[in-house]
Parts: structure tokens; sequence; C-alpha cells
């Protein structure tokens, strides 16, 4: 693990996070100035969400996680990601998911309660992804 003192400031887009079709347990989705950070919250959150929203809407937290904090998320669950901005090939926003092409030839989707109002996602992929975001 690394000691980087690196902070990032982070932006909770929404709570109910998963990774497919086949990823029932909600997860958060933090959108970060340097990437993606999906964390597991597991069962009970899930259970807990019902059929609410996971962020009110119009009032994201923030947090900041360092570089040792990220690798002790991910060290945790396989369902657990951290997406560089760099090693997105190509993304699509669509209805509540998200689908990233990554430079290592795999693929990641990410989908979220419908309820959810991400508009942070909306107003900074096209700057941060340009030309990668596709549309449609």
């Amino acid at each position: 693990m690394s000691s980087d003192p690196v902070q990032r400031g982070c932006v909770l887009v929404t709570a109910g996070c998963t990774t497919g079709w086949t990823d029932w347990i909600h997860g958060e989705l933090w959108l970060c100035p340097d990437g993606l950070l999906r964390r597991s919250l597991g069962l009970i959150a899930t259970i807990r969400h019902a059929t609410f929203r996971t962020v009110k809407p119009g009032d994201w937290k923030t947090s900041s996680f360092s570089t040792e904090e990220i690798e002790g998320i991910l060290a945790l669950s396989r369902k657990n990601h951290w997406v560089i901005w760099q090693t997105i090939v190509w993304a699509r926003l669509g209805n509540a998911r998200l689908d990233l092409g990554i430079d290592n030839g795999r693929s990641l989707t990410l989908m979220w309660v419908p309820l959810d109002d991400v508009t942070p996602l909306p107003m900074r992929l096209p700057e941060i992804l340009g030309d990668r975001l596709l549309t449609g």
C-alpha cells in the first residue's frame, strides 16, 4: 500500500449503485477529480434503501479519500472499483446507468436507483471525458 497523502475531494452521486443486473447490492458512487469510486455498502444498506432516494437531491455529500483509503476499499470486495479518468477509452451515460470501456480491455457497468438525482454526472462527464463520452 502507498502512503500517498493525496486527498481527493469527491462528490457522492448515489448510494444505490450496483455493478450490473447480477449485482443487487447497493454501493456508493463517488465522482472524484481523478476518477470514479464505487464502494459496496452491503445487504443491510440495500434493504434499508428499499424504494427511497439514497441521496437528497441537490445536497450531495462530499468527502476526501487518500490513495491508501482507496486501496483499502478495493481490498474489501471485488465489487468495489476505482476507475481513473485517463483509463477510460469510452463511456456512455444512459438512463440510470453508466457503461465504461477501460484501457485494459475490460468494461464496467454502473447502475443506480432511478429515483436518485445524479446531476453531477451529466454536468461533469462531458468536461472530463470529452469525445470519449458517447451519445445515444
